[in-house]
This record gives C-alpha cells, sequence and structure tokens, in this order.
C-alpha cells in the first residue's frame, strides 16, 4: 500500500512536473472518499493519531473486465 503523505506527494511532484496546478488536499481526500465507497480502493489508518491512511487497490477493481461493458 501507499500512505496518504506519499499519494498527495507524488500527486504534487507529477503536478509540477506537467507544470499544473494541484487540486487541494481537501479534494484528494473527498476523491479518495469516492473511489472507496465505490469499492476502488480500500483504507485503514496507518498513523498513531489517525490522520495517516494508506491505501490499497480493491480485489474487485484488479478483476474489472471493461470488455463487459456495453
Amino acid at each position: 500500500g501507499i500512505t496518504s503523505g506519499e499519494l498527495f506527494s507524488i500527486y504534487r511532484g507529477r503536478c509540477k512536473k506537467l507544470g499544473l496546478l494541484p487540486i487541494s488536499d481537501r479534494s484528494i481526500s473527498n476523491y479518495i472518499k469516492t473511489l472507496q465507497n465505490i469499492h476502488l480502493i480500500r483504507t485503514e489508518k496507518a498513523g498513531i493519531r489517525g490522520n495517516v491512511r494508506k491505501f490499497y487497490v480493491s480485489k474487485d477493481f484488479l478483476m474489472f473486465d471493461s470488455s463487459k461493458i456495453y
């Protein structure tokens, strides 16, 4: 898995490399919650105070077959 801090850092680095303005951490968190709600990722607490999360790709997403979309 990857921690939220690592994810945010990678995202900001890629935005900088591409010359894009990154969205806020809050917007990223909201997007992550959406991915979690539709079962594309799962998260677990990884920090002492509960602020750090670790992300994993859902098994359902790994087994997704896009050829079955009509």
